[in-house]
């Protein structure tokens, strides 16, 4: 499977998953930067946001995080465009 050759397997995944203290549901800026960063270096990117995009179609509660290189905020963006196009 992809997320076997996925970086955030080697780093841990608690950066992709972290939120702001304030619990707004927003994630943590700083460690969202982070996450980010290892995604753009991630050789499965395309496959880890086509996965999210797949399994957040179907259940937009499973919506979270950073996956793919975006968060849930850019994907749920992305699917809207996807959806009128």
């Amino acid at each position: 499977m992809w997320w076997h050759d996925a970086l955030c397997q080697q780093v841990g995944l608690y950066p992709f998953y972290a939120y702001d203290e304030d619990d707004d549901g927003s994630p943590d800026p700083a460690t969202a930067r982070a996450a980010i960063e290892v995604c753009h270096r991630c050789p499965v990117i395309a496959e880890c946001l086509a996965d999210a995009m797949r399994e957040e179609a179907h259940d937009v509660c499973n919506r979270h995080g950073i996956r793919g290189g975006l968060s849930a905020h850019q994907r749920r963006e992305l699917g809207k465009r996807h959806a009128v196009a």
